[in-house]
């Protein structure tokens, strides 16, 4: 398989993956007294319990050098950001709407890998990301009444732009394991201040949170892996794929469904992020 075409794959499971984590953190939020910040700590801690020893057996460790330890730092911070946007979010307004406001994600990874890391954009990139952009409009149809779930949202999309961008700039630094563990350990560092006077409360919902933090990880993960392979201009609009996921899980979970116009968004989606990628040649 050619490495752009695996890493659009890699990219697709990333992006269909990280909803899973985030329906795990609204159910765990709307069972138990569990408020986000433990939430947040609880993820951060089980995803590096199982792939920092990981990174260690398939000798992929994190490295010790100060470029690597300063870009695991970076994405850790924004990751903890993305990560505490959402998990937020997902307290105070319904699943899709929240991955709506969120979709500023792409077009922050994009011009921010264009202004600091001086990628190419292409037509056809700034094409996927103006139909990504009328699709999440057509889900969301902002209001002047705006959710505080919908602010927490956009906070966690500009962070989660900003990590995608630094991903991709940290890619050949270290391999993918070790970046994902160094990641996840300085997140844990910063989530501890927050989270660790509640943390005891996990045991009200020790699934929920296994099954919250493990998708988050592996979802990080596929990216990792997706960025040493693909510009970001390319790999950042198929992060739209995840409000069609959520869409299906807020409905499966939580009995939310999507209007005609909500329907028509999502599937204009799907095309700007995965549609147009297939139909169109690239270079």
């Amino acid at each position: 398989m050619r490495p752009g075409t695996l890493a659009l794959l890699l990219m697709c499971l990333s992006a269909l993956t990280i909803p899973v984590g985030d329906a795990f953190a609204k159910e765990i939020q709307r069972t138990t007294e569990m408020g986000p910040a433990p939430v947040i700590l609880a993820r951060f801690l089980l995803g590096a319990a199982v792939f920092l020893p990981l990174s260690v057996a398939f000798g992929q460790a994190p490295l010790l050098t100060p470029r690597f330890l300063a870009a695991q730092a970076l994405r850790g911070l924004c990751v903890a950001g993305g990560i505490t946007g959402m998990v937020n979010a997902v307290g105070h307004a319904p699943l899709a709407d929240v991955f709506g406001a969120f979709f500023i994600a792409p077009a922050a990874a994009t011009l921010l890998a264009w202004a600091l890391l001086r990628e190419r954009v292409t037509r056809l990139d700034l094409l996927s990301l103006g139909f990504g952009l009328v699709g999440v409009l057509l889900v969301t149809r902002p209001s002047a009444e705006m959710n505080p779930g919908l602010l927490w949202a956009l906070f966690g999309g500009l962070s989660y732009g900003a990590f995608n961008a630094a991903t991709r700039w940290s890619a050949p630094l270290g391999r993918p394991l070790g970046q994902l563990a160094g990641q996840l350990v300085f997140g844990c560092a910063l989530a501890l201040p927050f989270g660790a006077a509640e943390i005891g409360l996990a045991g009200e919902a020790p699934w929920l949170l296994i099954g919250s933090g493990l998708s988050s990880a592996l979802a990080n993960l596929f990216l990792v892996m997706a960025y040493a392979r693909e510009r970001a201009a390319v790999l950042a609009p198929l992060i739209y794929l995840q409000l069609p996921s959520a869409a299906l899980l807020g409905w499966a979970a939580f009995g939310d469904l999507p209007d005609l116009f909500a329907a028509a968004g999502l599937a204009l989606i799907v095309f700007a992020g995965l549609g147009l990628r297939l139909l169109a040649p690239r270079r």
